[in-house]
């Protein structure tokens, strides 16, 4: 049997701390309709950069109709 999909929902230290272990193997976003902007705006990760030459690599896949 088994868990063959895990919902992950969090934010930035969590996305980083699943990214940065090798556990994601698809990541869905919602863009909306407000901009939020500015040097102290949060991110999608936090934590360390990633550096060369393991910079994540995605793939944009758009959603079956």
């Amino acid at each position: 049997m088994g868990i063959n999909t895990l919902m992950v929902e969090g934010g930035a230290t969590l996305n980083w701390g699943m990214l940065s272990a090798g556990l994601v193997d698809e990541i869905y976003t919602f863009v909306g309709n407000l901009i939020i902007g500015g040097a102290t705006s949060p991110t999608f990760t936090d934590g360390e950069d990633f550096q060369k030459p393991n910079f994540l690599s995605l793939n944009c896949s758009h959603p079956k109709k």
